[in-house]
Parts: structure tokens; C-alpha cells; sequence
């Protein structure tokens, strides 16, 4: 561990600090080196991601870089190498997991938005590192990504509800409205949908909508679901037989509004005035403008108050023994409630904490006089585990005013806590300490308006606070200001999630608000968030009684694979030797290892694609006999539901955005980019078969995803002895010799067997060959069958003449079971997802205008790197809309400073 001499610290901090302190003794020489410890030990990781835009529609990628940064200076970190990206739907179950290798703490990818695993609707995004689960997934990156659904007529719909409880359970009222792009209501729609809760289905129907596009959902939920959030999945049949499917979900709401009184430092002490922050939301979670007044027990008013930003306000107080205080509260809609102020404490601590100039704080430590006994407090500040000030003061007076220099913090939020003189904590304040350092980043563009698809040339310059040019890495968004639309202030930039929200549990209403310059009262609001906000990475408690967080997991250096081996009888084989052979990005791979004394072995820092196929042989230490192979799966992550009401709750308007996408999917369909969704033929499903109409397979490789004629999903082979045996009684296709053939006997006696395509590889043709391998495959290992055998087969041109298989086998993220294998084990682990480059078309000759060119996103550039001069370049070509196009620049320079710039320009 690299030692750090805390005593200089105190001696360094004198200078700042006038005399009502003194310094370092053995106790807090120990408190000190406690916190030295855990940080150095324990080093914590944050996450921020830019995508190229705040929303999407199923059918397009999202573009995004990543930053992972060593908490303590927001410096890159080399420590981890995967990065881990979760996408969740509103029910919190886990959509996709996509893993992604990082090279000096960055990386930057696409994540394809198919419409198998995609609807519309809001998408919980989390990311962190392995490293990271150790410490919960509070402090995961985490943001929403709302979806709508351009590909199938741009119908949409949206929830309205009531829900009142009683004895007998919870009586939901749901309007669902559907409406095209344009809002003219869907009329005449056939419905059907489905009620869930728990798991369960607890009502389904069946509907038509109205006039209005509305369809009216009324149930009685049973007690048991009374405080469940409800999901119902609408099925939407469109005039030209598409379906379109969309889940809404309740979450459980607060029964009223509600309003929470924070006392600065943590506690009201009698006679000694302090602060008192409140914070006021509604239902949803979203913040109420308020205002009102404190009354004591006597019904006389003592003070008043009026929420600023966000439902957030502060009032002083002076509580007096024997006296208890309500709040008296008047909401947005006029309505009055009465709230209970925490009781004050006859003995305690108060500790104040205040913003007195550009580099200074002023700090009152004030004590009851039960208290004052001429013993010393200790005050120590630290920033993301580092300590910034630590000192001692002696409790001889009601209060000890001093004053603090923050010239050498650095900017973040600052955690002052005072401990008693047996060190136990006894008051926290939070306080952000602004040295508006962040990097300058310079934009210019070579013209001051452009034509539509006009090449731009932009050039950056970035500077740090002295004016010097820097190095660092940044990405740049140009998108569409007139099709994509996000206020300054509820972006989650760089700059508000790694000195914010990183930091703070709980949702945060307009989190750039408090970065925004534009914002003169964004400080003073801050202050108040930081007094309603909790923060805790680790606890003083435990660090005095030497008690550290058990690490599961260590910093992962590259994809890695595990297991045990062990005899017939379940004992571990000793040293037993294990040989591991795959084919990994960089060609074939064979490595061996030794078991441990338990049976234990390990495969570090591989590298392999997501549809990679391992084996793993094992033998005992003599290299002979027979062992069991288990291989580890990847854990499983429980995510508490993190994402409120609120976090759903978006103050922008998509129509436009859908409207311009399914215009820009209509082009890109003419162009043969995008294959046009084919209607569903009426198809009559028994119960008890297989084969179903819904198309939802992850991981396929087809190359119109969702969109088959039959699928066949993974019961249907759990059965068969072969793979070949689960294709008979199946409708339109003809097992003849161990090959697949569609249903006609001109395909069977002129063109061949129909092609087969496995994990996204083209099987032989060879009849003989193909029927051996399929003959091969294990029936378990399939997850998916799509048989494609009418118009849908179009797309692999003569390839696909006599009709395609698409299989897709079992992945790490299946989470399936890994029998125990004998000598030889195989697995197929969550590897490395694939990416592509972002595509920027080409205008340089008149043949390049064949089509209408709609694009939101205009260019993502994620490897901007500025020179020794702190300079970088970038061009592309801009899209036929006209308007405001916006540009938006993060990144940061090699010593952890950070940039965010925004700039726009027009396209005539």
C-alpha cells in the first residue's frame, strides 16, 4: 500500500484554519489512516457514457462511448478491462447484456435496437465493471432510454390510470390511447392484452378502440398485488395484419405528496439555530412547488418558507425544550397538509457549514451544554475517500466559528463529518466545492451556415483553466435539433454525473441544472440538494473497527473462464490438468492449467467474440482417468428496482421524433436497407405445439430479426434424440434424408436442401456433409429455430431460394444449466458483443442523392483525440433537414479534468 503522511496534511491545513483548532494525536493518526486504507485498497470506479442522442426507435443502434475513471481525481482507470452494459425493460428484467473490452478506461460500441428483443417503452440502462459489484449497484452508471417503434406504422399508445384501494384489493382504471405519429387517434383498432403481476397473468382481454384511439382496462387486483407493479402488454393488430407490441408499466405510487425536513449536520439540538432543508414530490417522485409555514405546539408560528428549485427549500430554526414543530403545507393544487418536523434532541452536536467566498468555508461546531466540557471534537473532510482537511477543536464554548481554505480541495463534493471526543460520528454535511476548472473546449466550423448534405469542417481547441492546451480523448454528437429535442438542463453530461450523481443515491430531478452557467442560483439550489440528499461509499464504523468489505470479484484483466473438477464420488481432483481449446478473435487458442488443491482452475485475460464455442478437457494430475467438468456460469445480478416513477417521467414530446424516423425507415427500405415488415399469414396454433408466431429469438442472425415464418424455441428440442427429429409434423417444411426441404417437390428435386445458417456461419451445401453435422448437434445447445420459407427467404437471394434455417444456440446470458460433463466440458460464455463502425455517408458526387437522407443522428465521432496543441479536427456531411443542428463535445484531458461543450449551427 502506498503510504501517504498524514501529519504534513494537518500542518499544510493550519495555514488555513483559524486557531480555534489544533492537530494530529495517535486516535485520529488511526481514524485517518483507516480511511488511507479503504481507499487505497478498495479503489472505487466510476462510469459515464455520452450516447449520440437521449432516445430512440427500435430498429436503430445506440451509439456510445464510455469513460471508466478512477474515482479519486476522475482520472482513467487501467484497473478494470470489461465493461459490463445491462439493458432492462420497465418490469426490471434484464432485456440484453452486452460486454465490451476497455483499453485505458474507454470504449465505444453500437447496441442494436431489434425489434426480437425490442418494444416501445422506457429501458433501464445500467453499466459498471465487475470490479464494481462489490459495492452494490448503487453507484452502477445508470440512465433511461426511452424507445418508441418507427417500424410498424409509428402507432403508438399511452397510459392514463387510477388506482384506489380498499379492503378488497386495488381497482385499476386504465385509458391506453393509440395514436399514429401525427397524434390522429388509431380508430377501430382490434386489441388484445394481458395484466401481470409477480409473474402471474391476472387478467386478460380483448378490445377495440374507440373514436379517440382509447381503449378503457378496468381489474380488481387482488390484495396479494396491492403494492406489485402491474405490466400490461398490449397487442395492437394493424389493417395490414402487423402486430405491434408495447407494454406499460404502474409502478406502485405514493399515496399522496410528500415532504421531508432535513436538519443541517443531521439532528436538531434545542437552543442552538440551525438550518432545516425540505424536499416536496408528488406522487410520481417528481418535485412540487410548495409553500408554508412552522408552527409549534402551541400553535404559534415561528417561520416560513417557499421551495426554490425542484421542491427544494431551507428554513432556520431555533427548537426550544419541551416545544415539537409541524409544518403547515400548501401544494401546487391548493390543498393544505400538516407534516411533523424531527424532534429535537436535548443533547447533541449541530454542525453548519457555509459558502463564504470563491475559496473558503465558514464551519460552526456548536455543542449543548451538557457537552461543553473542555474535551476536543474532531472535523475531518475528505473528497471521494481522500482527506482534504482534518483537525481538532475544543468544545469550551456554545460554538466555534472558523474559516477553511478550499484553494487546494478539488472540485467535487466535499464530506465534512464531525466526531465526538470518543470518535464516534455525530454530524455529516455535504458541501460541493466549484473551481470552475473545468476544460475549455473551443468549436468552429469553417462556414457559418451550411446548404443540406454541405460538407463541414469543425475544428476543437480544448485548454484547461490557465489557458494551456491539453491532450485528452473526446467524442462529439451532431444530431438534428428539429427531429431530436433534450433540454440542457435534464442531460446527464459529464460533468453532472461524475461530480454528481455517481455520488448520490437516489433519482435527480434536471441533473445538469447545477452545471448549466446559464442557471445564476444553480450553486445555491446545489447546496440544497446536498442537505436533502444522502451520500455514504463506506462507513465510519466500520473503518474505526477495522472491518472491510469482503471481495468477491477482483478487477478483471480480460474475459475469463472457471470451473471445478471433480470425481465420481464429488471429491476434488488435486492438481488435476486442464486443457482449454478455442477459436477467440485472435484465431485458434489452446492453454492449459493446473487445478488447486480443491479442484479449482482458472482461464484469465482470454479473448473471444459472443458466439465463441469453448472446450475444456480435464484429467486427473496423471493426465489420465475419468473427472467431471463443471464450469462456472456467470453470476447473476439482482437489481433492486432503482429506477422510480420519475425516472419515466420525461418532459419531452416524440411524436416528431417518430414521425421523422419511420420517414427515414421508409427510405432506407426503398434503398433494399432495411427489409419491410411481411405480413403474418393466418396461422391457426393448437395448444401443446411448438412452433409459435412470436419471432422474439436473442442473438439471431437474421438478417430481418423477428420476422420468420415459424420458430421453433428451445422446449421443442428437449424431447428429440436428434436435432433432425423435432422438424417432422412441422408445417411447410420436409425432412428427406436427414435435410430440411421446404414444402413442393420443385424444391426438393431441383434446388437442393434450404440453407442453413448456424450462430451467423454458413453450413456446407454438400448434402452428405450437412446432414452429418446436423446429425452432430446437440439438441440441448439450441436456444432457436427460424424456418423462413415464403417471401421472407428473399433477403439471401438464391441462396435462400429453397428457404433458410437460421439456428442460434444457447449463450452465457441464457444462464443454463452446465451439466456436469465427463473428461470433455463445453461451454459458450457471454464473450465479447460484436460492434460496427457508425456509417456517415458521402456527398461528393450527384449520385450520391438517390434518396431522401433523414437521419437524427448526423455524426458520431467517440475517438476525437487533441494533439500537443490541444487542437483536433473532424468532417462529414450534413442530412436533408433543415434547422438547428446541435453539436455536443465530452471527453477529458490526462489528468482527470473534464470538458462539456455544446454548439449549433444551421443547415438552410
Amino acid at each position: 500500500m502506498k503510504k501517504r503522511t498524514i501529519l504534513p496534511l494537518l500542518l499544510a491545513t493550519a495555514a488555513f484554519f483559524l486557531l480555534r483548532f489544533t492537530y494530529a494525536d495517535g486516535e485520529l493518526d488511526k481514524l485517518l489512516t483507516g480511511l488511507e486504507k479503504y481507499t487505497a485498497e478498495y479503489p472505487q470506479e466510476k462510469i459515464h457514457i455520452q450516447f449520440d442522442k437521449p432516445y430512440y426507435s427500435v430498429g436503430e443502434d445506440i451509439w456510445f462511448k464510455a469513460y471508466v475513471v478512477n474515482a479519486e481525481k476522475n482520472i482513467l482507470s487501467p484497473q478494470s478491462k470489461i465493461l459490463y452494459i445491462d439493458l432492462l425493460d420497465e418490469r426490471d428484467s434484464v432485456v440484453q447484456t452486452k460486454v465490451f473490452p476497455l483499453a485505458n478506461g474507454m470504449t465505444d460500441a453500437n447496441i442494436p435496437l431489434t425489434d426480437s428483443l425490442y418494444n416501445s417503452g422506457n429501458y433501464h440502462l445500467y453499466a459498471y465493471t465487475k470490479w464494481m459489484t462489490n459495492f452494490g449497484t448503487d453507484y452502477y452508471f445508470k440512465k433511461t432510454i426511452p424507445l418508441v417503434n418507427a417500424r410498424h406504422g409509428a402507432i403508438s399508445g399511452s397510459l392514463t390510470y387510477k388506482a384506489i384501494s380498499s379492503a378488497a384489493g386495488k381497482q385499476l382504471n386504465a385509458d391506453i390511447t393509440f395514436a399514429n405519429e401525427k397524434g390522429q387517434p388509431h380508430i377501430a383498432g382490434d386489441i388484445t392484452y394481458v395484466l401481470q403481476a409477480n409473474g402471474k397473468n391476472i387478467a386478460n382481454g380483448k378490445a377495440t378502440t374507440d373514436v379517440s384511439g382509447k381503449i378503457n382496462i378496468a381489474s380488481l387486483l387482488k390484495p396479494e398485488f396491492k403494492n406489485s407493479p402491474v405490466t400490461i402488454t398490449t397487442n395492437l393488430i394493424t389493417r395490414d395484419k402487423h402486430i405491434i407490441t408495447q407494454s406499460f408499466v404502474i409502478k406502485p405510487l405514493a399515496a399522496g405528496a410528500d415532504v421531508q425536513f432535513f436538519p443541517e449536520g443531521g439532528t436538531l439540538v434545542n437552543n442552538i439555530r440551525t438550518k432545516v432543508a425540505f424536499k416536496a414530490v408528488k406522487p410520481d417522485g417528481i418535485s412540487e412547488a410548495i409553500s408554508g409555514y412552522i408552527i409549534d405546539n402551541a400553535n404559534e408560528r415561528v417561520a416560513e418558507f417557499r421551495s426554490q428549485h425542484a421542491g427544494m427549500g431551507l428554513f432556520a430554526l431555533q427548537p426550544l425544550p419541551g416545544k415539537s414543530y409541524t409544518a403547515v403545507v400548501t401544494h401546487e393544487d391548493g390543498t393544505e397538509s400538516r407534516y411533523q418536523l424531527p424532534a429535537a434532541t436535548e443533547n447533541g452536536y449541530v454542525l453548519n457549514v457555509n459558502q463564504t467566498g470563491k475559496d473558503s468555508l465558514s464551519v460552526r461546531v456548536s455543542a449543548s451544554p451538557g457537552l461543553i466540557n473542555g474535551r476536543e471534537a474532531v472535523l475531518v473532510a475528505q473528497i471521494n475517500g481522500v482527506v482534504q482537511f482534518a483537525a481538532r477543536t475544543k468544545l469550551d464554548g456554545p460554538s466555534n466559528l472558523s474559516i477553511i481554505s478550499t484553494k487546494k480541495f478539488p472540485t467535487g463534493i466535499a464530506q465534512f463529518t464531525l466526531f465526538s471526543p470518543d470518535y464516534a460520528p455525530v454530524a455529516e454535511r455535504l458541501i460541493f466545492v466549484e473551481h470552475n476548472n473545468r476544460l475549455d473546449a473551443e468549436i468552429s466550423t469553417d462556414k457559418p451556415a451550411y446548404a443540406q448534405r454541405g460538407k463541414v469542417k469543425m475544428d476543437m481547441k480544448v485548454t484547461d483553466v490557465y489557458g494551456d492546451p491539453v491532450m485528452g480523448s473526446f467524442s462529439v454528437a451532431v444530431t438534428d435539433e428539429s427531429k431530436v429535442k433534450m433540454a440542457e438542463d435534464d442531460e446527464l453530461s459529464i460533468l453532472s454525473n461524475l461530480l454528481l450523481t455517481s455520488d448520490i443515491k437516489g433519482y435527480i430531478e434536471q441533473p445538469n441544472y447545477y452545471f448549466n452557467a446559464a442557471n445564476p442560483d444553480r450553486l445555491k439550489h446545489l447546496d440544497q440538494l446536498l442537505l436533502t440528499q444522502g451520500w455514504r461509499r463506506f462507513n465510519w464504523a466500520d473503518l474505526q473497527a477495522g472491518k472491510y468489505p469482503q471481495m468477491k470479484y477482483r478487477p478483471e484483466q480480460g474475459l475469463t473462464v472457471t470451473g471445478t473438477i471433480k470425481t465420481f464420488g464429488n471429491k476434488p481432483v488435486s492438481k488435476g490438468k486442464v486443457v482449454l481449446f478455442a477459436s477467440t478473435n485472435n484465431g485458434p487458442l489452446i492453454i492449459d492449467t493446473v487445478a488447486d488443491e480443491q479442484g479449482r482452475f482458472v482461464f484469465e485475460g482470454l479473448d473471444f467474440a459472443d458466439s465463441a464455442k469453448l472446450v475444456v478437457r480435464a484429467a486427473n494430475a496423471k493426465d489420465r482417468g475419468t473427472v467431471k467438468i463443471s464450469i462456472d456460469k456467470k453470476p447473476r445480478i439482482n437489481f433492486k428496482p432503482g429506477f422510480i416513477v420519475a425516472n419515466d417521467v420525461k418532459g419531452f414530446n416524440l411524436n416528431e421524433y417518430l414521425r421523422s424516423t419511420e420517414a427515414q425507415f421508409t427510405e432506407l427500405t426503398k434503398l433494399g436497407l432495411m427489409k419491410n415488415v411481411i405480413a403474418l399469414k393466418e396461422v391457426q396454433i393448437k395448444a401443446k405445439r411448438d412452433y409459435i408466431a412470436e419471432k422474439t429469438v436473442p442473438h439471431s442472425a437474421n438478417l430481418d430479426p423477428g420476422h420468420a415464418d415459424i420458430v421453433l424455441k428451445a422446449d421443442k428440442f428437449k424431447t428429440v434424440p436428434h436435432f433432425i427429429d423435432a422438424f417432422y409434423n412441422v408445417p411447410g417444411v420436409r425432412v428427406v434424408g436427414k435435410l430440411l426441404f421446404p414444402v413442393g417437390l420443385r424444391s426438393i428435386t431441383g434446388q437442393g436442401p434450404m440453407l442453413v445458417i448456424m450462430d451467423g456461419a454458413y453450413l456446407p451445401r454438400n448434402p452428405k456433409l450437412l446432414a452429418e453435422i446436423l446429425e452432430s448437434i446437440p439438441p440441448g445447445d439450441i436456444l432457436a429455430v427460424e424456418l423462413l420459407t415464403h417471401g421472407s427467404a428473399s433477403m439471401y437471394g438464391n441462396d435462400g431460394a429453397s428457404g433458410v434455417v437460421i439456428i442460434t444456440t444457447k449463450r452465457g446470458d441464457e444462464q443454463q444449466e452446465y451439466v456436469p460433463e465427463l473428461n470433455v466440458g463445453h461451454y459458450t460464455p457471454k464473450g465479447y458483443s460484436s460492434t460496427k463502425s457508425f456509417y456517415a455517408p458521402v456527398y461528393d458526387t450527384p449520385a450520391d442523392n438517390r434518396a431522401a437522407d433523414l437521419r437524427s443522428t448526423i455524426h458520431w465521432a467517440p475517438n476525437v483525440v487533441t494533439n500537443d496543441k490541444g487542437e483536433a479536427s473532424i468532417s462529414y456531411f450534413n442530412a436533408d433537414g433543415v434547422g438547428i443542428y446541435k453539436v455536443t463535445l465530452e471527453g477529458m484531458d490526462l489528468k482527470g479534468n473534464l470538458a462539456r461543450r455544446t454548439y449549433t449551427y444551421a443547415v438552410k
